[in-house]
């Protein structure tokens, strides 16, 4: 295992899976439900690790590639995946666009993606309820008209707002259990969901009514996972 992919992997939780080949990365991702065809690209040893928590709000995942693959990811039926891709030296493309590091791709239920990774590569995503992000959706962004695309989007952003969601992300991922009534990966949904909005209305999120938002999403969050507790 190379000093590069250690360091580009170096930001998963410690609890994560080790694959050891393609074939084994979507058996694992079939269980969880998302259909994920993966093929590495080239010769040479395969690695993948991928953390995964599952929680009432939403699925998260972040992964790391140690070479050149190519991927037809699918978001699960009733659900939306919104998903940033990582890149270390290499190119990454979705849609047939460039797209590591600087745009958030949205993934409606039924609709796919083709990914292609010319080196180190991976990805930080969630998946949550279509009605749920619907929901949120008409609080946050309460003036734009269709913010679940009807087909796959790759939505430019800011880098340092999409770094701003994959940390969320990845500490959601890295410390389940110091958040159990789920206040910080609502926070996290509602900003990520605010975030991408902005594009159609060209309403900056922090010009949004976030905070108010979030107070009452992660109320009807703790509501939520309280009656569903039993």
């Amino acid at each position: 295992m190379s000093s590069s992919y250690t360091a580009f992997a170096s930001d998963l939780p410690p609890d994560r899976i080790v694959f050891r080949s393609a074939e084994e990365n979507e058996e694992t991702m079939g269980r969880c439900g998302v259909t994920q065809e993966t093929r590495q690209v080239g010769k040479g040893p395969f690695r993948c690790e991928m953390a995964v928590t599952m929680t009432p709000l939403a699925d998260l995942y972040a992964d790391r590639f140690n070479r050149a693959f190519s991927m037809r990811l699918e978001s699960p039926p009733g659900m939306v995946g919104l998903l940033v891709l990582r890149s270390a030296g290499g190119s990454m493309r979705a849609c047939g666009v460039p797209a590591a590091n600087e745009r958030l791709l949205v993934i409606p239920d039924g609709c796919g993606v083709d990914i292609a990774s010319s080196g180190l590569g991976g990805s930080d995503a969630l998946t949550m309820p279509k009605a749920r992000f619907a929901a949120m959706a008409e609080v946050l962004c309460p003036t734009t008209d269709a913010v679940l695309p009807e087909q796959t989007a790759t939505i430019q952003g800011d880098t340092g707002e999409l770094q701003a969601l994959r940390n969320g992300l990845l500490h959601c991922l890295a410390h389940p259990d110091r958040d159990p009534r789920q206040e910080g990966l609502s926070n996290l949904l509602a900003t990520t969901i605010a975030w991408e909005g902005t594009p159609r209305d060209g309403v900056r999120p922090e010009r949004l009514s976030v905070g108010a938002a979030r107070a009452r999403i992660a109320k009807l969050a703790q509501e939520h996972i309280e009656e569903e507790a039993a």
